[in-house]
């Protein structure tokens, strides 16, 4: 958005995110925009939720800790693995499935939130294919 926002006469700004970012959620889900701290969790009231729906994504935080836990990790093998736990367990807090879908969303509400007065569109395929 840093860059987008040095031209003056852009039209629009075209993110391509993916449908997945609604989690695994079941039947009709209207299209809304993420905003900062916005989760998957609030609003369900599913069991596997219920002590999460007040919770807030801090993307900085979450940012912080991954730098954090990577610099305190020994091996170099082992931290690739430590990196993927921590990211799935982050992201299943949540309510996103999967690293992938969690960090889409988290790009999605910077995006939302840097805009301005940028006109954003967010497709959300179900499908991504090369």
């Amino acid at each position: 958005m840093s860059f987008a926002q040095r031209f003056r006469r852009l039209k629009l700004f075209l993110q391509v995110s993916t449908a997945y970012v609604n989690g695994q959620r079941q039947g009709f889900i209207l299209e809304k925009p993420f905003c900062l701290g916005d989760t998957i969790t609030k609003g369900i009231g599913s069991s596997d939720f219920s002590a999460h729906q007040n919770t807030v994504l801090d993307i900085e935080a979450e940012i912080k800790l991954a730098f954090d836990s990577r610099r305190h990790s020994s091996a170099s093998a082992s931290v690739t693995q430590e990196m993927k736990e921590l990211g799935s367990r982050r992201a299943k807090l949540y309510g996103w499935q999967d690293t992938y879908v969690f960090t889409k969303a988290m790009g999605e509400m910077v995006i939302n939130c840097m805009r301005g007065e940028i006109p954003v569109v967010t497709i959300r395929p179900s499908v991504i294919e090369s």
